[in-house]
């Protein structure tokens, strides 16, 4: 009974879903008290462990779930790195056109080998990935230089 808690199964899902529920927590407002919220996350990642199948299907589906929500944080960083500023006017996009022109740049250049760099996900192969990485660059670019148009 001791050794579960040193357990990498069991370890990883109890602070994936003590990190997933504390956070769905924060961001609803349930409950004020951070406290409150830190104790009903420790007793549902308590519970998702005590049983060893919804164990397993937490520790089979989270790297999954840990690419969703990078894709999400980084179209939150990108959101707010294109949205304006407190005075209202738009901010200067240039460095991001730069950027995204580069990676474009940087992705060409590899070619062929580019698929080796990035493991094959299951369903979404390395393939895919690159084209929609591809694709979200060519989109920030094109959003910037509209955004730096209609301004």
């Amino acid at each position: 009974m001791a050794n579960f808690l040193f357990d990498i199964e069991q370890l990883l899902p109890f602070f994936f879903v003590l990190a997933v529920v504390f956070g769905a927590l924060e961001v609803s407002g349930v409950f004020k008290n951070r406290g409150v919220n830190g104790l009903i996350s420790v007793v549902v990642a308590l519970f998702a462990i005590i049983n060893p199948s919804v164990s397993a299907i937490i520790y089979a589906i989270m790297p999954y779930a840990i690419i969703i929500f990078i894709i999400f944080f980084f179209l939150g960083f990108i959101i707010k790195f294109f949205s304006s500023d407190e005075k209202g006017k738009p901010k200067d996009l240039t460095l991001p056109v730069i950027i995204a022109g580069l990676i474009l740049i940087f992705l060409a250049s590899y070619g062929e080998n580019l698929s080796s760099m990035f493991p094959s996900m299951g369903f979404f192969s390395s393939d895919n990935f690159i084209v929609v990485v591809i694709l979200v660059v060519v989109m920030i670019a094109l959003f910037a230089t509209y955004k730096a148009k209609s301004s």
